[in-house]
């Protein structure tokens, strides 16, 4: 079996969705109080908003004028992001 390549470059992942792709990745969450997992998520940009997303669970977002992130790479860092290259 071929493996992906998993990227953490997230600046290249940024000019990704605002070159308007959808790219799918993964992503580290607490399961249950503590139990870590990694699910498959999709990153998407939507009118300046950015999500990591999967299932209808939003695990993180980022928007310039948001206090919670200092950047889209520092919300995908604290998130634990990766994503695959795609094939363009």
């Amino acid at each position: 079996m071929k493996e992906y390549k998993t990227s953490k470059d997230y600046k290249h992942l940024k000019e990704l969705l605002d070159n308007g792709y959808q790219v799918v990745g993964f992503c580290a969450y607490n399961f249950n109080g503590g139990y870590h997992a990694t699910d498959v998520c999709r990153a998407t940009c939507y009118h300046g908003m950015y999500q990591i997303v999967a299932r209808g669970i939003e695990y993180c977002c980022y928007w310039p004028e948001m206090a919670k992130y200092k950047s889209f790479e520092d919300m995908c860092e604290k998130n634990y992001i990766e994503f695959i290259e795609p094939d363009l």
